[in-house]
C-alpha cells in the first residue's frame, strides 16, 4: 500500500504535468543548482530551520507552459487554466495563475501545537454531557411547569433561590432539593449549609472554590431571562435551535451554585462578558441541543443568538470544531505586487482584518491561530505569531533538511522534503505541558520528492527514502513487490475500454523502486510520447473544462427550472418550520420593510440573512450594501440589472403572500393548485430586497406580469413544485392558481 501511496502522490503531476513532460528546447544552464534555487526562489528565505515536513509547488509555471498549453487546445480546454484560477479565488481567495511560487511548512513549533493533548478530549465530552444534562433538566422541567424556571426561581422562592436549585429533581437530586427552605434565600443560615453539597453536573475543573460553578444563564437587554417572569416558548419569537438557555462560561464568572441570577452580558460584545480568552464556549439551546461555539463568530452573530425576538429565525450556529488541528504555513510568493485589501477579502470574505504587529511588521489576523503578514510587495507569509517569527527572523546557516529543499527546488516544478523520524514523534505522542523538541536521533529517515514536468531533466519524477538502517530499507522493497503483484490486475492489458488514468498507472508501476544499501529511490522517466494516452486524457481534460463553464445556456440566461426548483424547495422548508409562508414585506417582527426574498433566506442563504439588520428596511445605508449579494435562485431571463429580479409574489387581499396578514397551507381551499411566486416579464424588475410585487387583477391575471412569452414560470406550494403556463390559459383557471379561496 505504500507504494501505491507514494505512486499515487505523481499522478496529478504525471497526468497534467506528464502531459507537458516532452523534451524542450532550452538554452544550457550555467548556474549550479543552489545559485538557481536562490535567484528562483526567494520564498525560500522564509523557510524556517526546524522544518518537518514541506512541499513546494510552482503554479503559474505549470499553468502556463507550451506543451500543457498544446494539450488544452486539442482537448478543446485551453481556458481550464483560468477556470480553475477563478474557482479557487472564489473559494480560497487565491489565483493560482497569480502565484509564481507556494510552499506549505510544518516546522517542529506547529507539530507540537497539533499533539493531541493529554486528556483535553475527555475533558471536552465531560463538559458536552454536562450541557447536555442542564439542557435536558431544562426541557423536562418546561415540560411539567410550561416555563423554564427564571434565573432568580419561580413562585414562592422568586428572589430566593438560583435557576439551578430548581432543576435539582430533573438531575435525580430530588433528596437535596427536599432539604431547601424555598421560602428563604439562598444565604439563609439553613440553605447555606447546602451549598457544599452542590451536585457533580455543576462543577467546573477550574475552580477550586467550593460550592461555585460557571454553568450560568445570559442576562441583558434582549436576553431570554431579562424579563421579570420565567421564560417560555411563547415568548419566543426567533428559532429555539439557534437560541442559547445556558453556557458553560469562563472560570472568572463562578458564582455560588444557589446564588440566583446570571451574567450581566454586555451587548456591545458578548462574548467579553462570558468566554473572554476561550476559544470556544459550550452552550444548550432552547431545543435542548448542545454546541461548542465559535467565540471568533461576530458581535452581531452573538446578540441574535442571546436575543429571543429580534427576528432571526434558524441561524447558522458558529460551530468550533474539537481539537480544530493548527494548520500549517502557508508561504506564498505572487507574480506581481499584491494588492492587499483585496487579497484579504478574498481569504476573509465578510470578516474584518484585524491588525497585529508579529517581530516589528503589521500583521492581519485570519483566524485565532494565524496571522498573515506581507514581508515584501510580492510575498505574504500565513501562519502562527511564533512560526512567523521564525520565518522573519535572520539566520546564519542553513539547516540540513532545508537545504535539501533548497536542492530540490532548484530544478524543479513540485518539491518535497520530510523528516519521517521527527514527524513520527510529534505527531503521534499526546503533548505534556512545556514539552521539549524531539531529540535529534541518529540516523534519522526522511524522503525527498521532486518533479520536473516543465524541463528537460531524464525524469519526471524522483522519490528517495532513507531509512535507519539497511534491513528497513530492505523490507519496504519486498513490500513494494508483492504491491506491484496485486496491481497487476488493476492495470492488465486485456481489460476493457482502458481510460488515460489506467494506461498512465500502468506506466507508473512499470517503474521499479532500486535499493542502495539504506535508501529506497523512485524514479520516473520522462517519456518518449504520450500518444496512448492523449486521445481519452483530451476527452477528460474537455469534461473537466465543461463542468468549470457550467451549463451551456443559449441566451446566457440561467436555467429558470433548476433556479425556481432552489426557491421552491426553500418555500417549503419555510412553510414547515413557521407553519406559514413568507409574506411579501413583513415576518415576525421584523416590519420596517423587506421583500419576502430576503425572509426565505433563511432557507437559502442563511450566513447572508443574518447579515441583514431586521429592523431597518431594504434602503437602509447597511442593508443597501447586500443589494449587490442576490442568491443566484432569483436571477431572471432578460433582467441584467445588479441586484434585481422580476421573481414576484401577487399583491392584494385575496391572494397568499401579499395581503397584510400571513397564511399557512390550512388556509387554502385548494393547495395543490396554488401558486405563490411568478417569474414576469424583465419590465417588472424589481431590487430584489424591496418589499413589492405584481398587484393582483382579478379579471386579467396575466395583464400584470408584463412583458412575458408564450409561457412563464412559476412556483407552487408544494414542496420542490415548478410549473411552465401558457400565457393564454383561461383567466378563470389563473386566478383558482393565486387565489386563497376558490370563488364561490
Amino acid at each position: 500500500m505504500i507504494r501505491s501511496v507514494f505512486r499515487l502522490t505523481t499522478l496529478a503531476a504525471a497526468s497534467l504535468c506528464g502531459a507537458v513532460a516532452f523534451p524542450q528546447q532550452t538554452n544550457p544552464a550555467t548556474a549550479t543548482p543552489q545559485t538557481a534555487a536562490a535567484e528562483n526562489t526567494p520564498l525560500l528565505r522564509y523557510v524556517p530551520d526546524e522544518i518537518l515536513l514541506a512541499a513546494a509547488v510552482r503554479p503559474q509555471r505549470l499553468l502556463t507552459d507550451p506543451g500543457l498549453q498544446e494539450i488544452l487546445q486539442a482537448a478543446a480546454a485551453a481556458d481550464l487554466p483560468q477556470l480553475l484560477s477563478q474557482y479557487t479565488a472564489k473559494t480560497v481567495g487565491l489565483e493560482p495563475l497569480q502565484i509564481a511560487e507556494l510552499i506549505l511548512v510544518l516546522d517542529q513549533h506547529t507539530a507540537r501545537l497539533r499533539q493531541p493533548q493529554q486528556g483535553s478530549a475527555e475533558r471536552v465530552q465531560n463538559e458536552f454531557m454536562q450541557m447536555q444534562a442542564v439542557a435536558s433538566a431544562m426541557t423536562q422541567f418546561y415540560d411539567e411547569h410550561g416555563f423554564f424556571p427564571d434565573d432568580d426561581g419561580f413562585g414562592k422562592s422568586k428572589g430566593r433561590l438560583s435557576w439551578r436549585v430548581h432543576l435539582l429533581p430533573y438531575l435525580e437530586q430530588q433528596d437535596l432539593y427536599s432539604q431547601f427552605r424555598l421560602e428563604e434565600p439562598w444565604d439563609s443560615e439553613h440553605n447555606k449549609t447546602l451549598i457544599e453539597k452542590m451536585p457533580e453536573v455543576f462543577k467546573v475543573p477550574d475552580i477550586v472554590a467550593a460550592g461555585k460553578t460557571s454553568i450560568h444563564v445570559l442576562l441583558g437587554e434582549g436576553s431570554l431571562f431579562s424579563g421579570d417572569e420565567p421564560p417560555t416558548l411563547e415568548s419566543i419569537t426567533d428559532s429555539p435551535d439557534s437560541t442559547i438557555l445556558a453556557v458553560l462560561a469562563e472560570p472568572g464568572t463562578a458564582e455560588i451554585w444557589t446564588r440566583p441570577g446570571g451574567v450581566k452580558t454586555d451587548m456591545r460584545n458578548p462574548v467579553s462578558s462570558f468566554a473572554a480568552g476561550l476559544p470556544a464556549v459550550i452552550a444548550c439551546m432552547v431545543d435542548g441541543n448542545t454546541a461548542s461555539l465559535n467565540t471568533t463568530a461576530t458581535p452581531d452573530h452573538w446578540r441574535w443568538l442571546i436575543r429571543h425576538t429580534d427576528g432571526h429565525w434558524h441561524l447558522p450556529l458558529p460551530w468550533q470544531p474539537a481539537q480544530a488541528p493548527v494548520p500549517p504555513a502557508l508561504l506564498v510568493r505572487f507574480t506581481a505586487a499584491i494588492d492587499q485589501p483585496k487579497l484579504l477579502t478574498g481569504i476573509l470574505g465578510d470578516l474584518p482584518a484585524t491588525e497585529q504587529q508579529v517581530a516589528g511588521q503589521r500583521g492581519y489576523r485570519i483566524n485565532s491561530q494565524s496571522t498573515a503578514v506581507f514581508p515584501d510587495d510580492r510575498t505574504m507569509l500565513i501562519s502562527g505569531t511564533d512560526s512567523l517569527k521564525l520565518m522573519l527572523a535572520p539566520r546564519a546557516a542553513v539547516a540540513p533538511l532545508r537545504q535539501l529543499l533548497e536542492t530540490q527546488l532548484a530544478t524543479a516544478d513540485v518539491a518535497a522534503v520530510g523528516d519521517l523520524t521527527g514527524l513520527k514523534t510529534a505527531l503521534s505522542e499526546p503533548a505534556a505541558e512545556n514539552q521539549p523538541a524531539a531529540e535529534k536521533a541518529t540516523p534519522r529517515e526522511q524522503f525527498t520528492l521532486r518533479v520536473n514536468a516543465t524541463g528537460t531533466a531524464k525524469n519526471i519524477v524522483e522519490l528517495n527514502v532513507t531509512f535507519s538502517d539497511t534491513d528497513k530499507a530492505r523490507q519496504f522493497l519486498n513490500f513494494t513487490t508483492i504491491m506491484d503483484q496485486m496491481n497487476a490486475e488493476f492495470v492488465a492489458p486485456e481489460m476493457p475500454e482502458r481510460s488515460w488514468s489506467t494506461e498512465l498507472m500502468q506506466y507508473l508501476y512499470s517503474q521499479p523502486f532500486s535499493q542502495q544499501e539504506n535508501e529506497v529511490s523512485l524514479q520516473i522517466a520522462r517519456p518518449d510520447s504520450l500518444q496512448p494516452v492523449s486521445a481519452a486524457l483530451q476527452m477528460t481534460l474537455k469534461a473537466m473544462a465543461s463542468e468549470c463553464r457550467g451549463p451551456e445556456q443559449p441566451s446566457g440566461a440561467p436555467d429558470q427550472a433548476l433556479a425556481l426548483a432552489d426557491v421552491a424547495q426553500a418555500l417549503g422548508t419555510f412553510h414547515d418550520v413557521n407553519d406559514c409562508f413568507p409574506n411579501w414585506k413583513k415576518f415576525r417582527k421584523s416590519t420596517a420593510g423587506l421583500s419576502w426574498r430576503v425572509h426565505l433566506l433563511q432557507v437559502l442563504d442563511p450566513d447572508l440573512y443574518i447579515r441583514f439588520h431586521m429592523d431597518e428596511p431594504w434602503d437602509s445605508p447597511h442593508n443597501k450594501t447586500l443589494i449587490a449579494e442576490m442568491p443566484g435562485a432569483f436571477r431572471t431571463p432578460g433582467v441584467n440589472e445588479l441586484g434585481q429580479t422580476s421573481l414576484h409574489v401577487f399583491l392584494g387581499p385575496d391572494t397568499i403572500c401579499g395581503a397584510d396578514d400571513t397564511y399557512s397551507l390550512d388556509d387554502l381551499s385548494a393547495p395543490a393548485q396554488n401558486l405563490l411566486a411568478f417569474v414576469a416579464g424583465p419590465d417588472t424588475a424589481e431590487i430584489w430586497t424591496k418589499p413589492t410585487g405584481l398587484q393582483y387583477d382579478a379579471a386579467d391575471p396575466v395583464k400584470s406580469l408584463g412583458r412575458i412569452g408564450e409561457t412563464f414560470w412559476a412556483v407552487g406550494t408544494a414542496e420542490g413544485q415548478v410549473v411552465e403556463l401558457e400565457r393564454k390559459m383561461a383567466p378563470a383557471e389563473l386566478r383558482k392558481a393565486i387565489e386563497r379561496r376558490e370563488a364561490n
